[in-house]
Order: C-alpha cells, then sequence, then structure tokens
C-alpha cells in the first residue's frame, strides 16, 4: 500500500469512529472558521489531507511562486467560486536531510516555534495565551484522542508590520495535531469565536477572559488552514520532508489590502506574507 492510501485509509477509520462517537461541532459561522469548515474535527482534518494529496490535479489552483531551486512552490486559489476570501498552499520538500535539520523542522511545528522563527516580524510572543480545557482532544476527536494533541488559543498578531500597531489583529483558534502513522502528521487551526467557545466549548469563563482582553479587531483562519509533515527515509543515513502548509483568511485582511494598494503601498500584501513563509524555511533549514 503506498504512503497516500496509508494515510487516507487512517483518516477514513478516523472520520468512522468519530462519527459512532458523539465530537463537538465546530464553530462554521463568519465569526469561526466560516460555512465551508466540515462539522467535526475529524472531517476537517480528513478534508485537508485530501488537498494535500489531490493539488497536482486541482485546476482551481495556479503556481504563482517557486524557490530558485524548486523546493518550495507557493500555490493561490478558492476552494469553491463563492469562496469569500482565497487560499494560499505552500509546499516545500526538502532531500538528503540529517537527523538534526529533520527534528528542527518538527519542533518548528511541536513546539510552537513555527511563526516566531520563521515569520518574527509578524509574532508578539507576549500575547500568545493558551487556554487549559478539560478533555479538549477527546471533546474535537473522540475515540481517536490518544494519537493527537490540542489547545485553545488567542493571539495577537502583526499582520502588517510596517502598520503597527495601528493594523495588528487577534487570532482565536484551535490547534490540533494528529499523527496519523509513521510517516505523516496534521496540523489543523480552524478559528472559533467567543459564542462557541462559551455556549459549545460550555467554557464561559475562558469566553469571559478572551473577551476581556480583546482590544484589536479580529483575524479569522477560514477553512481550510492547517499543514502537514511528512518524513520518508531516503537511505541509511538521509531523509526526505515535505512540508505541506494551507491557510485562508476572512474578508477583513483583504479589505485592508485593497486600501493599503489604493495608497500606493503594494508591497505589503498578504501574498507576500504567506509566500516569505516558503523562502524562510528553506533558509532555515539549509542553515541547521
Amino acid at each position: 500500500m503506498s504512503r497516500e492510501l496509508k494515510v487516507l485509509a487512517f483518516l477514513l477509520l478516523l472520520v468512522t469512529v468519530a462519527s459512532a462517537t458523539e465530537v463537538l461541532p465546530l464553530d462554521r459561522s463568519n465569526q469561526g472558521a466560516g460555512k465551508f469548515t466540515p462539522r467535526t474535527m475529524p472531517k476537517y482534518l480528513h478534508t485537508l489531507n485530501d488537498f494535500f494529496n489531490g493539488l497536482s490535479s486541482n485546476t482551481n489552483f495556479k503556481q504563482v511562486r517557486t524557490t530558485h531551486d524548486g523546493t518550495a512552490k507557493v500555490y493561490q486559489g478558492r476552494i469553491a467560486q463563492d469562496a469569500p476570501s482565497p487560499t494560499f498552499y505552500w509546499q516545500a520538500e526538502f532531500t538528503g536531510l540529517n537527523q538534526n535539520q529533520v527534528h528542527y523542522i518538527q519542533s518548528l511545528f511541536n513546539d510552537d516555534k513555527f511563526s516566531s522563527e520563521l515569520t518574527p516580524s509578524t509574532d508578539k510572543p507576549e500575547t500568545r495565551r493558551e487556554y487549559h480545557v478539560r478533555n479538549l482532544t477527546q471533546k474535537l476527536l473522540g475515540d481517536n484522542a490518544a494519537n493527537a494533541s490540542s489547545q485553545l488559543i488567542a493571539w495577537e498578531i502583526k499582520t502588517l508590520p510596517a502598520f503597527s500597531p495601528a493594523l495588528d489583529r487577534e487570532m482565536i483558534f484551535l490547534n490540533v495535531n494528529v499523527t496519523l502513522n509513521e510517516t505523516c502528521t496534521i496540523y489543523a487551526a480552524p478559528s472559533v469565536s467567543i459564542d462557541w467557545i462559551e455556549h459549545t466549548l460550555e467554557e464561559p469563563s475562558i469566553a469571559h477572559d478572551i473577551h476581556s482582553r480583546l482590544n484589536r479587531p479580529i483575524l479569522r483562519n477560514h477553512y481550510p488552514s492547517g499543514q502537514r509533515v511528512c518524513i520518508w527515509p531516503q537511505d541509511a543515513t538521509t531523509i526526505v520532508l515535505a512540508t505541506s502548509h494551507r491557510s485562508s483568511t476572512n474578508q477583513s485582511t483583504q479589505q485592508i489590502e485593497q486600501n493599503l494598494h489604493f495608497l500606493g503601498f503594494h508591497m505589503v500584501d498578504f501574498h507576500s506574507f504567506m509566500t516569505g513563509h516558503t523562502y524562510e524555511e528553506e533558509t532555515i533549514t539549509r542553515r541547521h
């Protein structure tokens, strides 16, 4: 069985088992992850993985940038004609890595260093707050929680550093990762609203705390937003590692872009922000 089929089989099992156990519905409102969001986290992970596997044949996305050696590529498109915002997808594959390089890339995701290491100008770590929710992973994934971890995060970020703090934004989202097999780990980051936290998650005290701290407009991770990291042995001493990232945001970010473009600030758009992740990732990996 191929690597892709093994991952697909695991995710199908995840969805099947989750359907037999009660899991929380995701926030499909415009204040959460949007109407295109699958109903549950297992389905979210399954459809995210399907996209990663099928990008080469997806006519809704076109390649818009690549690194000089072809290691990393950036794609742009929409998941549907009526999707409120574009989705950016960037993919990098590295061959001949040693264990130290592999462990470093894994740490970018597992140790919450992804944003601060790759785009330090957008990260404000002192404003990142992780809220403890009892049995959160079990509530989201049901009987498949043993292979997963999850957090509820509120975070203030600089979407356009040149205009901080005026254009800083808040993000409220779930950070969920599942180890699919010995090869791949998939990460999902759908936004949730304060109303969802209070009434669906049934955590009114957390909802109140987040609401009391909000002093910026909210930037939302609309569906689909997440990434996948896969590692395959190349030979006895080197490794092939592929990272895939997919991100959609709410319409307010595009409106900011349009206003700035009207004023002549063409260099500070969200596309450049997303593309920067790919180039930084390649540079940092080679440096380590």
